[in-house]
């Protein structure tokens, strides 16, 4: 069996310095009880929430707007919060789509494997926070893609959950994203006045509405595209390979004093994505004095269970403690 031992914490500065206890990866803790929650994955059909109209979608290469939607998971008893999750998968296909009938990759649904996607949902609607599931465009829709359709997909996505807000019963969003995920809702924090400059789309009111994040979770994240620190197909999809770009999306080089509390969790031995990255953001957080929380993970390496891309999963329970961090994150953030 795998032990996870955390190396490194920064508490979140409204904290203070305190030792974290150990809490079962299946049991999310409050000061009125403690709420056992039975893993298990939503089973009830979500309707698909579009991000864009047919015809109408900027940078298309295909039929877009069958491929860039949310899917929900409501809380039935909402508190206030929201929580956009943004799969992984490099940019060249999503985590949680099914295989297509040409690739071992899909990219047209959120039905296949839910680690990265819909699995976190019952944990957070348990002291309710509402899930919407990203899904976005990757290569294996469009192999021209780069930045531009991957931008206005994130940026899209913030603002239609805004334009729902009093409807989903939400004032705070928090973006949660998975390795190249956690690069889009980085570079989203980064870059929210991208200006679409595609001739052949119409802009409507919703791409006027400004982005508001409150928070942001982060699961071994691409963080830097700089050599050394970053993940060779997030950046060469990101960027079209173009060099000159490396430094403005490398999120350690944009944090500010306006950048939202993060909780970051990394493996310290991922052979896929480098946490040399997620030091470096870390390192920008605390320079700043950016509430934050940074869990890193050590363990005994095994074939059988890799080190990157578990989110959340039912195989390795003793990987979940992040899974409780995160939720300890959320609520602390509501007060």
């Amino acid at each position: 069996m795998r032990k996870w031992i955390p190396l490194l914490v920064f508490l979140l500065a409204s904290c203070g310095a305190k030792e974290e206890p150990h809490s079962s990866v299946f049991s999310i803790t409050s000061d009125e009880s403690s709420t056992d929650i039975v893993y298990s994955l939503p089973t009830e059909d979500h309707e698909k929430i579009p991000l864009y109209q047919e015809g109408n979608v900027p940078y298309e290469g295909g039929e877009g707007h069958r491929y860039a939607f949310l899917t929900p998971y409501f809380a039935p008893n909402p508190t206030g919060q929201a929580v956009l999750v943004i799969p992984g998968g490099g940019y060249t296909h999503l985590s949680n789509s099914t295989p297509s009938a040409s690739s071992k990759f899909g990219g047209s649904d959120n039905e296949g494997n839910q680690k990265e996607a819909s699995a976190i949902a019952p944990y957070y609607n348990q002291i309710g926070v509402s899930v919407f599931v990203l899904n976005y465009r990757t290569t294996i829709v469009d192999p021209e893609l780069d930045y531009h359709a991957l931008l206005s997909d994130i940026l899209r996505g913030i603002r239609v959950l805004s334009s729902h807000s009093d409807e989903y019963h939400f004032d705070a969003l928090a973006l949660q994203g998975y390795s190249a995920g956690g690069h889009l809702a980085l570079m989203a924090i980064e870059h929210p006045d991208f200006q679409i400059d595609d001739p052949n789309y119409s802009l409507d009111a919703i791409d006027d509405l400004p982005i508001s994040i409150d928070s942001l979770i982060l699961g071994y994240p691409v963080v830097s595209f700089l050599d050394g620190y970053t993940h060779a197909s997030t950046r060469r999809v990101f960027t079209g390979n173009k060099k000159d770009l490396y430094e403005s999306f490398s999120a350690e080089l944009g944090v500010d004093e306006d950048f939202p509390a993060t909780y970051l969790f990394h493996e310290e031995k991922d052979p896929t994505v480098p946490i040399a990255g997620s030091r470096k953001l870390a390192e920008a957080l605390e320079f700043f004095d950016i509430p934050r929380r940074f869990d890193v993970f050590a363990d005994e390496a095994s074939e059988e269970t890799p080190l990157h891309g578990f989110g959340v999963t039912s195989d390795l329970p003793e990987a979940m403690e992040w899974m409780v961090h995160a939720t300890d994150f959320l609520r602390e953030r509501r007060g």
